[in-house]
């Protein structure tokens, strides 16, 4: 199984043969994840030595050919990463609701930051992918690229993930009066960004507000980037 490593790796692993194995676990946080789970295979050693280099790893990127995104695939691959803060999965892949479950039950308490593709048809609601993910409480920063956010799942991550700082997304559907609930239940959210901002009082029959009580909920960011689609108001101008 070595073979498949670049030679230059082969040879800085063979020479680590009689390193103690925390020195040869850091030396193979150096290896991408398809090197660890070949290098693993070689002796009884290198497979301790991977397995704690996993524990020891706090930020990891999977791209579309990593792993199967299986969730009994996930779910074995994250149980040997338990203590990450950074998750990076690709972009180009859709993001399952199982897989974020599984995500969720091992990273609930160390995950700080995830980026991800989901896809939701949900325009009211909650979404059930987005109430996966509100499990990860300990959350700081969350980027959905090309992800619709509902309202009210927007303010089910604001009251679970308390201490969430930072969001991105393709766009949110949202009401004002859920605008000011998640300033009031997410007081450490301090950037909104990549976002298409859409306030549609309408959906709860309610009777349409200048469009500069929408912003004035969003007044404590220290970033905005927002594309904000609402009624025509001349006063948010001003």
């Amino acid at each position: 199984q070595a073979k498949t490593l670049s030679f230059r790796t082969c040879e800085a692993l063979k020479q680590g043969m009689e390193l103690h194995p925390e020195m040869l676990a850091h030396v193979i946080l150096a290896l991408n994840l398809k090197e660890r789970c070949n290098a693993a295979q070689v002796c009884r050693a290198w497979k301790a030595a991977v397995d704690l280099s996993c524990r020891m790893t706090t930020v990891l990127r999977l791209g579309a050919s990593d792993c199967m995104w299986k969730v009994e695939n996930l779910t074995g691959l994250f149980s040997k990463y338990c203590l990450l803060q950074e998750l990076h999965l690709s972009t180009e892949l859709l993001l399952p609701v199982d897989a974020i479950r599984a995500i969720a039950a091992i990273l609930k308490s160390s995950l700080r930051c995830l980026t991800g593709f989901m896809v939701s048809n949900c325009v009211e609601g909650t979404q059930p992918a987005v109430t996966e993910l509100a499990k990860i409480h300990s959350l700081e920063e969350l980027r959905l690229e090309g992800t619709l956010l509902t309202g009210q799942s927007f303010l089910e991550l604001a009251q679970q993930c308390t201490s969430l700082k930072r969001l991105s997304c393709h766009e949110i559907l949202a009401t004002s009066d859920q605008l000011r609930q998640i300033t009031q239940c997410c007081p450490n959210l301090v950037a909104l960004g990549e976002v298409n901002l859409s306030v549609h009082n309408e959906l709860e029959g309610l009777t349409p507000e200048p469009a500069r009580n929408s912003l004035v909920q969003l007044s404590k960011l220290n970033s905005l980037g927002i594309n904000l689609f609402t009624e025509i108001d001349d006063s948010v101008i001003r």
